[in-house]
């Protein structure tokens, strides 16, 4: 009986060592960018023709989380106040009608934009890539857009 006992035992280290050392299907991440430009990260593969990339989940460093606050993006319509913003307009204005007229003309075609699509994308301009405005940077889109309208179109 004791033959019996060490034979399962030396069974069970040997199941033991094969299913430490092999890898774990939940190693092994996936990430695709879909047909509206999300990127999607998952322990599954994806359903559909889409090009993949396997990511080892052990060879992943840890990020902190909540280590660090976001950093709010100021618009630059934000940074100067509406009096320079006024008078910076006239300026160019007295100086040169044509490039007011050309700042008008491009304001209201982007306020007709933002105010007729639901969704717009724009070139993400750190890395070049194109990408879906999220509300808040499509409002104020449209405020940065309605404010050169005013400055630039109206006497």
């Amino acid at each position: 009986m004791t033959t019996l006992l060490k034979l399962v035992a030396l069974q069970i280290m040997i199941a033991g060592i094969l299913f430490s050392t092999s890898t774990n299907a939940n190693d092994v991440i996936y990430t695709w960018v879909d047909e509206n430009g999300t990127k999607h990260y998952s322990q599954l593969p994806p359903q559909g023709e889409y090009e993949v990339t396997r990511l080892n989940n052990q060879d992943l460093e840890p990020k902190k989380i909540g280590t660090v606050s976001p950093v709010r993006a100021v618009a630059k319509a934000e940074q100067a106040t509406e009096d320079d913003m006024a008078k910076q307009a006239d300026e160019i204005k007295a100086q040169n009608a044509e490039q007011a007229k050309s700042i008008c003309d491009n304001a209201k075609h982007t306020l007709n934009v933002l105010l007729t699509h639901a969704q717009v994308t724009r070139k993400d301009e750190s890395n070049g890539e194109m990408m879906t405005m999220t509300q808040e940077q499509k409002q104020a889109a449209i405020k940065e857009s309605q404010e050169r309208v005013k400055l630039f179109c109206e006497e």
